[in-house]
């Protein structure tokens, strides 16, 4: 029966220029580097991932639907780029754009996280040893990401090799002035690195 546990999860989803812009890097860094993580991942902000049985989506969707239902649109803020360098669940250095973390967003990232938790069948599989606030998360929730030590971004792409270059050029220049509002929550079914749509509800 493990075919039928697969991940869902919770995204918000950037208007169009900041997708346009994001989009740009990734496919930088997709022809510095054949195969780099996350570079042919939809532009998204992860706010919540959970591992459950197939079975249980309607389910998992109805919740999701109610959850946002109590939400309403808040602004956002870029601060800047961010690279975590020698990221543990690639081995590269990610590229990303970072979001400032307020207590509204970590807000929003506990109320849906404490709608779908439940259904989740085991954790989120990592390749990595937790220690710390991550592992407390981790346990908790079965996702190491939940809670004031959340770093909110809209990923590039992790570079391995080649594409290091690319990384230094993005950060050398200064990200446009988006004006950025959480006005979505999408949830999508992650199969590998297939991403797949389910349902968006505005906000």
């Amino acid at each position: 029966m493990a075919e039928n546990i697969i991940k869902y999860g919770v995204f918000f989803i950037p208007p169009e220029e900041v997708v346009k812009y994001t989009a740009s890097w990734k496919e930088k860094m997709c022809m510095a580097e054949q195969d780099v993580p996350y570079g042919h991942h939809p532009v998204h902000m992860t706010i919540f991932v959970c591992q459950a049985r197939r079975q249980m989506e309607n389910e998992i969707i109805g919740q999701f639907r109610l959850c946002c239902a109590g939400f309403a649109k808040m602004p956002l803020h870029i601060s800047g780029w961010h690279v975590f360098d020698n990221d543990l669940l690639t081995s590269g250095d990610t590229l990303v754009i970072s979001i400032e973390l307020t207590d509204a967003l970590l807000a929003y990232q506990q109320k849906l996280a404490s709608a779908i938790a439940p259904y989740r069948e085991n954790k989120v599989n990592l390749p990595v040893v937790l220690k710390g606030a991550y592992k407390e998360s981790y346990d908790l929730w079965g996702f190491p990401f939940v809670g004031k030590h959340w770093h909110p971004h809209i990923s590039i792409a992790s570079a391995r090799d080649s594409a290091k270059e690319v990384v230094n050029l993005a950060v050398a220049q200064q990200i446009p002035s988006f004006e950025l509002y959480l006005d979505n929550l999408s949830l999508y079914r992650i199969t590998d690195d297939r991403h797949t749509h389910l349902i968006t509800v505005a906000l």
